[in-house]
């Protein structure tokens, strides 16, 4: 058996000099903040039932930050000690949700087909399948994705609400 008794020491002040914490703490990754900055108005959508094109926005969203490397690369403006949450206010504002409306917009979408969504109630010691509400299947026209939003059946598309 190997002793391992080196591997876990306390760093030196030299090496705390340039250190930067990249374990679980405050900073998040790329992935992470863009899943979050995209499911905002994935949710906001889904509650009105309409579709929303969230596999294009991701797409486009890295094009626009591979792009931004691209060019900071060129121009040296890459600072190493820069976090990816100031990254992406400098260079895209995604805290404005309107820039996401987009992916949301009616002209983007191919209405396929309405498809019953039915679930099984418990009645009794049986399960009786029962129709909750129905399926709207559109396709993007960008890139073709796929997207099904569940309508509830007692749903008023005036009033965006339940009743």
């Amino acid at each position: 058996m190997t002793d391992i008794s080196g591997i876990l020491r306390e760093p030196t002040t030299e090496e705390k000099k340039d250190f930067v914490n990249i374990g679980i703490g405050t900073h998040k990754s790329f992935d992470r903040i863009l899943r979050e900055k995209i499911d905002k108005p994935r949710e906001k959508y889904g509650k009105l039932h309409e579709p929303f094109c969230g596999r294009c926005a991701d797409f486009d969203i890295r094009d626009k930050v591979q792009l931004m490397l691209k060019e900071a690369e060129r121009n040296l403006v890459v600072q190493n000690k820069m976090d990816w949450n100031t990254f992406f206010n400098k260079t895209i504002n995604l805290d404005d949700e309107s820039s996401f409306d987009e992916y949301a917009d009616k002209k983007r979408f191919d209405f396929l087909k309405q498809r019953e969504a039915v679930e099984k109630i418990r009645i009794g010691i049986s399960h009786e399948p029962q129709i909750v509400g129905h399926h709207n299947d559109f396709r993007c026209k960008k890139r073709g994705c796929g997207i099904s939003v569940f309508v509830p059946i007692n749903y008023n598309k005036e009033n965006n609400k339940e009743k």
